[in-house]
């Protein structure tokens, strides 16, 4: 399958899981189309963003960080 950059979905989410600022999102795949995942995306976290403290119960959550 090849997903062109043009097509990915983007959003900005505030606060995400309670976390500060915005974070940025894009979705590399849509979670319909995860077997047993619900987000391989992107995510942006400016200087002095985070994403709050949250659970993944039997799903792994995988990092790339640059």
């Amino acid at each position: 399958m090849v997903i062109k950059r043009s097509s990915m979905r983007e959003e900005m989410r505030e606060n995400m899981h309670g976390g500060e600022g915005s974070v940025f999102v894009t979705h590399l795949v849509e979670p319909d189309q995860l077997k047993n995942g619900r987000l391989m995306s992107t995510v942006e976290i400016p200087a002095g963003g985070s994403i709050g403290e949250h659970q993944h119960e039997l799903e792994t959550e995988y990092y790339i960080i640059l």
